[in-house]
């Protein structure tokens, strides 16, 4: 599990108000307090940013691209450096980017995206790539902020696993969130619950972990029809890691998904009061098929709940 990002950091948002335009309201505010209580909520509280510092600068500079560097330093002289450090611009370039502790964006929303892209500059390593899909159209996995154009507070299980926030709660640990499948081992059975479930019931995992010798990793995690965009009975959702980001692959519910070459998934049952058991096999699964359990027993009643901290 990689050591996860922690801590309590200071951001700064400086809105520019170029010399030829009217003076902006300070969006900046509510953009950092949402950033703030996202990652509070994500990592069970063990990171976030408790100085925020925001300002509408006005401007010595007329509204140009080429002038917004000159514009950009005026503020940060303004408003002090900071871990990191965000300027609004409002579209004197087409784009917002990013890029060590800096981000330059178009509006506010753009915001929390592009400060996922730049936490390296607090922790070496825990910067978030991009959420894309193989799956629709727009490339984009709108399950989470770093989609394209998603708003979502959430982030997938490749990305809380970069960042070693599997869980987002203290009283329920890493090595009991996400389970290791190998492949070539034999079948075994996990009951899931949904990746973020306020309780937790013993026995259920958040996730699997699927480790490939030289390629890429599959995680595999769960939501219940509730939290689920498409509004399915039941959601399962596959996606590879790559590095600080994920590309979701496959969305399936009760029947058997080969997700990868020697890797199959199907739901066999419930779990407790209802959660959904998933069977990993290197080999195709059949009525025959016997497995391990990862809970120690067969899928059996458990009724013990632990709420988050």
């Amino acid at each position: 599990m990689p050591k996860p990002l922690t801590g309590q950091y200071s951001i700064g948002a400086a809105v520019l108000g170029w010399s030829d335009r009217k003076m902006p309201p300070n969006s900046a505010s509510g953009m950092v307090n949402d950033i703030n209580k996202t990652y509070m909520d994500l990592s069970g509280g063990r990171f976030g940013f408790n100085k925020r510092d925001t300002k509408v600068v006005r401007l010595r500079y007329k509204f140009a691209r080429k002038n917004l560097n000159k514009a950009e330093a005026q503020a940060q002289r303004e408003i002090g450096r900071h871990d990191l450090n965000a300027f609004i611009h409002g579209g004197a370039r087409k784009f917002s980017n990013s890029g060590r502790d800096k981000m330059h964006l178009i509006n506010a929303r753009a915001g929390k995206h592009e400060s996922g892209h730049v936490l390296d500059a607090l922790q070496n390593g825990k910067s978030l790539g991009h959420a894309t899909s193989s799956l629709g159209n727009d490339n984009s996995d709108n399950y989470s902020f770093m989609g394209f154009g998603a708003a979502v507070p959430r982030l997938t299980l490749p990305q809380l696993y970069n960042e070693g926030w599997p869980s987002q709660s203290k009283s329920l640990p890493a090595e009991k969130t996400i389970a290791q499948y190998e492949l070539g081992a034999a079948p075994t059975d996990y009951p899931f619950e949904n990746l973020y479930a306020e309780e937790h019931e013993d026995g259920c995992v958040r996730g699997v972990r699927v480790v490939k010798p030289n390629s890429r990793e599959v995680f595999v995690s769960y939501l219940s029809a509730k939290d689920d965009e498409h509004k399915g009975d039941l959601a399962f959702f596959a996606h590879y890691r790559t590095g600080g980001g994920s590309q979701l692959f496959a969305r399936f519910n009760d029947k058997q998904i080969q997700l990868d070459e020697n890797l199959y998934v199907k739901n066999v049952g419930l779990y407790g009061d209802g959660k959904p058991v998933l069977r990993f096999s290197s080999t195709p699964i059949t009525a025959e098929s016997s497995s391990n359990s990862a809970t120690g027993a067969e899928t059996m009643p458990s009724k013990k709940k632990h709420k988050h901290a």
